[in-house]
């Protein structure tokens, strides 16, 4: 009785057709929007306003439109008549299930006309055609063996919950694979980085190293000059005055600083000199 009215139903189908998407592992707002506005840019349909029941995102920034506005009405009251009972009630059950066909081929009709893949950029020429429980797509092809084929021909396809999370599972799974891609570009970009930084602080490394070195050596010829030079002129005047404090020298550095070695690092420095060499 709650699902009467055809707004109650369209509820129950958009209900339902959330719970797949969710049971599919995709998140709202994410992976898929619901009642989603937008005009067509074509010439030929500027300005009209589409508003699908929900945009199922796919890899590359396409989009597949599902609908699910199925009509239910006949099949419910199907549904009402006992399968085993008279036969009238048999037969009053099969021309609802006759009428449920009729009706589901006309919304099919209704949808072509729409061509949603005209007013969104990369989307397949496909609308999902959404029949909320296996019993009503069943019924509906049973009664109407050629509905399947003029369904595909207007670029409409229809799904029921199993088949609709079978699909949408491929699809979630071409996320995991996008998503995989998309982080190994990154590990890939953020290594190559890192070794490039490494280069460039072996490089550094190198350039610090020969410059304490030269500081050193200056350090001990400046050392030896004080020695050699200055020093014996400081000891004379220490035998001509007793009062003069002894001077304290400083020790020679004996210690320098490592070369680098590792081959990653040295291949790296090399370059480098071999560029500014040819400059």
């Amino acid at each position: 009785a709650s699902l009467r009215s055809s707004s109650a139903r369209g509820h129950w189908g958009e209900v339902q057709l959330r719970r797949i998407v969710e049971a599919a592992g995709m998140l709202r707002h994410t992976d898929f929007d619901e009642q989603v506005n937008f005009s067509a840019d074509t010439a030929e349909r500027d300005g009209e306003v589409f508003r699908p029941d929900m945009l199922v995102h796919l890899p590359g920034k396409k989009s597949l439109v599902v609908d699910a506005k199925a009509p239910m009405s006949a099949i419910l009251q199907a549904g009402e008549v006992p399968a085993d009972g008279s036969e009238e009630e048999q037969r009053r059950r099969a021309e609802l299930e006759v009428a449920h066909a009729r009706a589901v081929r006309m919304h099919v009709k209704e949808l072509s006309t729409k061509k949603y893949w005209a007013a969104l950029d990369n989307t397949p020429d496909l609308v999902l055609l959404f029949l909320p429980a296996e019993s009503h797509l069943s019924a509906a092809l049973e009664a109407d063996p050629q509905l399947l084929d003029y369904s595909f021909g207007q670029g409409v396809a229809l799904v029921s919950p199993v088949s609709l999370l079978a699909t949408l599972k491929s699809v979630a799974y071409a996320w995991q694979q996008e998503n995989l891609v998309d982080n190994a570009r990154t590990v890939f970009a953020s290594a190559r980085e890192l070794y490039e930084r490494l280069g460039l602080m072996g490089r550094r490394l190198d350039s610090l190293g020969k410059s304490i070195n030269t500081t050193v050596s200056r350090f001990n010829s400046m050392m030896a000059t004080l020695e050699g030079r200055v020093m014996p002129s400081a000891r004379r005047l220490e035998e001509l005055d007793d009062s003069l404090d002894s001077i304290d020298l400083p020790d020679p550095v004996q210690q320098t600083t490592r070369d680098v070695t590792a081959p990653e690092l040295q291949a790296n420095i090399d370059a480098t000199e071999n560029t500014t060499d040819e400059r």
